[in-house]
């Protein structure tokens, strides 16, 4: 404030950077407003009026507003952060925070372009307002839009602290903006997921399969807590599609041998789940020769010899680890399972009491109580499967014999002593 313009000049060489550029007299006037208005001369507005308080209050309002100005914009918007925590959802307090801040600029442009550079967007939208220039954020609309979500849906993103934001004053409810990195991360993830079944439809495989395969980690597995509270846990679809690209390189034989049957049909003579993940896994490695055909890869229909498969201890393989929650089988991944007809394996479900639930788009049976039943029977399909010979001379067959019946099945164990299908294997 000197009138000798060699000092004047140094003491605005001491100023930060982003005040330099703008002149001495724009400069005072927001040192001088800037100070009144944080020093709590509020209601003594005019400038004019600073020269009557006492010296002591002069030398406050100068103090403060040389505080602001060295550490600017750093020091504004602190001090702009903490008048907001105070006033709350005190809408008066939040206009007239607004209206202090508006009257820095002087009702000039150089001034409003100084105050824009601690605050980028003073006036508009409620969820503009304060900002720095240097955050990123979505108006709960904006965010709504991205995720595709209802209003309840981001309420509980954002209680659950899945994506972060800012609380904006209101009278009633909560008014937010959100940080575009969550939402943008978020969002991201949503765009490249599918469900185990959509997956299960891409690969051709039973739902279960899908998860054995992620478990074995080549299928990518998003279980962020917000695609989790949004639509549970997801698969990668890039992944899928790499995998499918994956199989197509691997596969060394463009015609299969007179032997080779689908993997389906190969797996068919195990009992219980199939172990899908391992042999993919293999398959994947080099370690066993398959072939595809036709230009639709289906996971079931490729072409492997099922001598391979017998030094891979499929009846004893353990469980992988349930990486995607999935609790349930299907009817058609259960017929799968036990190597039968819709009819006949609802029948069984049926006659075991297994509880029969709504399960996503379907219908479902417990896991659990699949896994123990089939300890307890087999059908003829696996039965054909493992010995090679036809289904129904295998049925009169253990007709004629006494293979007790259960549940509308056979007996897994009398079929076992007779080396008709494999035992299930210890848990």
């Amino acid at each position: 404030m000197s009138h000798d313009a060699g000092i004047a000049m140094a003491a605005v060489a001491h100023l930060p950077e982003e005040l330099r550029q703008f002149s001495r007299t724009t400069i005072i006037k927001m040192l001088i407003r800037v100070g009144m208005v944080f020093s709590g001369m509020r209601a003594a507005r005019a400038v004019e009026r600073l020269i009557e308080q006492p010296p002591e209050k002069i030398a406050q309002v100068m103090g403060a507003g040389m505080r602001m100005l060295i550490d600017w914009p750093g020091s504004i918007r602190a001090a702009v952060a903490m008048r907001k925590e105070r006033i709350a959802d005190d809408m008066l307090a939040y206009d007239a925070l607004r209206a202090d801040l508006r009257w820095l600029t002087a009702k000039t442009s150089e001034g409003e372009r100084l105050l824009a550079s601690a605050f980028a967007t003073l006036d508009g939208r409620t969820s503009d307002t304060f900002t720095t220039g240097s955050e990123n954020y979505y108006t709960a609309t904006e965010a709504n839009l991205l995720l595709r979500t209802a209003s309840n849906e981001l309420t509980k993103l954002r209680d659950s602290g899945v994506v972060r934001f800012d609380k904006l004053p209101s009278n009633k409810r909560i008014r937010a903006r959100y940080h575009t990195g969550d939402v943008d991360t978020l969002k991201q993830l949503l765009d490249d997921s599918l469900t185990p079944g959509a997956a299960a439809v891409a690969l051709d495989l039973p739902v279960y399969a899908v998860e054995q395969i992620a478990a074995y980690g080549h299928l990518a597995v998003h279980d962020h807590p917000g695609v989790v509270s949004l639509r549970g846990v997801q698969v990668g679809a890039r992944s899928v599609s790499m995998l499918l690209e994956r199989l197509r390189r691997t596969a060394k034989i463009s015609q299969p041998p007179p032997e080779y049957v689908g993997l389906r049909t190969a797996l068919s003579s195990y009992p219980g789940e199939k172990s899908w993940g391992l042999v993919i896994s293999a398959m994947l490695a080099a370690e066993i020769p398959f072939c595809i055909q036709g230009d639709n890869l289906s996971l079931r229909r490729i072409m492997i010899d099922p001598a391979h498969l017998a030094d891979m201890a499929l009846s004893s393989a353990q469980p992988t680890k349930n990486c995607l929650g999935i609790s349930h089988h299907s009817l058609r991944d259960v017929c799968e399972i036990f190597v039968v007809g819709f009819k006949e394996g609802a029948a069984a479900v049926t006659s075991a009491n297994l509880e029969v639930v709504r399960y996503g788009a379907g219908k479902g049976i417990p896991r659990e109580g699949l896994a123990n039943l089939i300890t307890d029977i087999a059908f003829v399909g696996e039965a054909a499967a493992f010995t090679g010979r036809r289904g129904i001379p295998l049925h009169h067959e253990f007709v004629r014999i006494g293979v007790p019946r259960i549940c509308g099945a056979w007996s897994r164990e009398a079929l076992a002593d007779l080396g008709f299908v494999r035992r299930m294997a210890a848990a």
